[in-house]
């Protein structure tokens, strides 16, 4: 009974011993722990970006500045008639497109340039658009207004610009001349944009050789007619001189 009592209390001696050296131990880990949180916090604070009001200021700064801008460019912004007279007497090339927001109809002679109630003479002057997904020049010269695409280039009276749409008469042209070339086959010497059955058409004019009365070698000029309104442009006539049925395939 003794030696029971003995050894309970040296586990008692023991463990109160082992209290009293782990006390100190949590202590400071508890210390570290917070030193550590602590140290945490301040980084997340230093590496945090702006706060949400400082970000809704600078989106306001932002779009004031974008109001300024607006209202600068408000200012300067010439008025349709002189924005006009800008685009066809300072600059030698234009996009069709230029012309949506000054003029709803631009009317297109040689030398000459209508835009609603606006007429300029003596005009020079290059308009870039598109036929049949290709892109072509419009050209007004001094005596002459063309189409112009690649090293075709076809005569025309008059055009109107409308929309970036290019009509002759009532009716838009679709088909680039470089299209109705191909489908003719031939090459022309000389193609001409007219109205057949009240639509515009591209008149290709080519030659071929021939015999007169079987005996003699001409040149025979043809004329190759292709509707120009559709923009698949399709054969529609063949033109020949009066004479033509008097002349044979010429043969080597």
């Amino acid at each position: 009974m003794a030696m029971k009592t003995k050894i309970i209390l040296q586990l008692c001696t023991a463990f109160f011993v082992l209290a009293l050296v782990a006390s100190p131990i949590t202590a400071e880990c508890g210390t570290c722990a917070a030193k550590a949180a602590a140290a945490q916090t301040a980084n997340a604070q230093q590496v945090e970006g702006p706060s949400l009001e400082e970000l809704r200021n600078a989106v306001t700064g932002l779009q004031a500045q974008q109001m300024n801008m607006d209202a600068l460019l408000e200012g300067i912004r010439l008025p349709p008639e002189e924005a006009l007279q800008e685009v066809v007497r300072n600059r030698g090339e234009v996009q069709a497109g230029m012309f949506r927001n000054l003029a709803q109809n631009v009317q297109l002679r040689a030398g000459e340039l209508k835009a609603d109630n606006q007429t300029f003479e003596n005009v020079r002057l290059r308009i870039s658009t598109r036929l049949s997904s290709r892109d072509v020049n419009i050209e007004i010269g001094a005596d002459d207004l063309s189409i112009v695409d690649a090293q075709w280039r076809v005569r025309a009276r008059e055009l109107v610009l409308n929309e970036s749409r290019l009509f002759y008469g009532n009716h838009e042209i679709m088909a680039a001349p470089g299209r109705a070339v191909e489908v003719a086959g031939v090459t022309p010497d000389e193609i001409e944009l007219t109205l057949e059955d009240g639509k515009p058409a591209y008149a290709l004019r080519y030659r071929v050789q021939r015999k007169l009365f079987g005996l003699f070698d001409v040149a025979v000029t043809k004329t190759a007619v292709l509707d120009a309104s559709q923009t698949s442009p399709a054969l529609t006539r063949e033109r020949t001189p009066f004479w033509y049925f008097l002349t044979t395939e010429a043969t080597e």
